[in-house]
């Protein structure tokens, strides 16, 4: 059971990997941010945890930066 659920999990979500960015938030967040696109840095690592922002989440940022 556990395998049938996992299997039609990943069918389901699998067209997923080739869909691109929305533009809700994304250019904001992500591709028009010059500390995301530094990459990965000390600088901003400390911009993620003090940044102002609708909502909080110096997690999602450093993973951004990661994957940048």
């Amino acid at each position: 059971m556990c395998g049938l659920l996992f299997g039609g999990t990943v069918l389901l979500f699998s067209r997923a990997t080739h869909f691109g960015f929305i533009n809700y938030d994304d250019p904001g967040y992500v591709t028009d941010n010059p500390n995301v696109q530094g990459g990965l840095s000390r600088d901003g690592t400390v911009w993620a945890f003090t940044a102002p922002a609708d909502y909080w989440h110096p997690f999602t940022w450093l993973s951004h930066m990661l994957d940048w």
